[in-house]
């Protein structure tokens, strides 16, 4: 069982992904920016799973559009189940709620590259993803990970 304190560390950790790719990504070489893409979409597609939100991306063939990702929001009471109780995580429970963002599109298309590009070498090798979109959709993880986790005398 992850404990509060260990999912602090945790989230700091994935967090500051997250945040180095927004501020410094243009500060590197392009080996360097490479490594900050690629950490970034696994980090999104693993924090999206805290959240609730996971795809399946087995089926899809053009991830300029991800078309054939399908999104799934069942799997977050395996994730929640190994995390101590008095971490509070208000998941996404449907694709209704994910119509909400803006950045919606944005976010199927980062969660079927990691699939595809990252997780999986898969026959697509281009990910279909501009570093703007990546950043659009960092920024909202950060938000909704400060909005939708609490946990006790740790803020996020």
């Amino acid at each position: 069982m992850h404990s509060a304190a260990d999912m602090t560390s945790h989230l700091e950790h994935r967090t500051s992904i997250l945040r180095e790719f927004v501020t410094n990504r243009r500060n590197v070489s392009r080996a360097g920016f490479n490594c900050y893409f690629d950490a970034t979409l696994i980090t999104c597609r693993s924090l999206w799973a805290l959240l609730g939100v996971a795809s399946n991306s087995y089926k899809e063939t053009d991830l300029h559009t991800a078309a054939g990702t399908k999104l799934s929001f069942s799997g977050f009471t395996e994730i929640r189940k190994n995390i101590a109780p008095e971490v509070t995580i208000t998941e996404f429970k449907s694709e209704h709620e994910l119509d909400a963002l803006p950045e919606k599109r944005e976010i199927v298309k980062v969660l079927a590259a990691a699939n595809k590009c990252v997780a999986h070498f898969a026959d697509i090798l281009h990910h279909g993803v501009n570093e703007d979109e990546l950043e659009r959709v960092a920024k909202r993880l950060l938000l909704e990970l400060s909005d939708r986790i609490k946990i006790p005398s740790a803020p996020l």
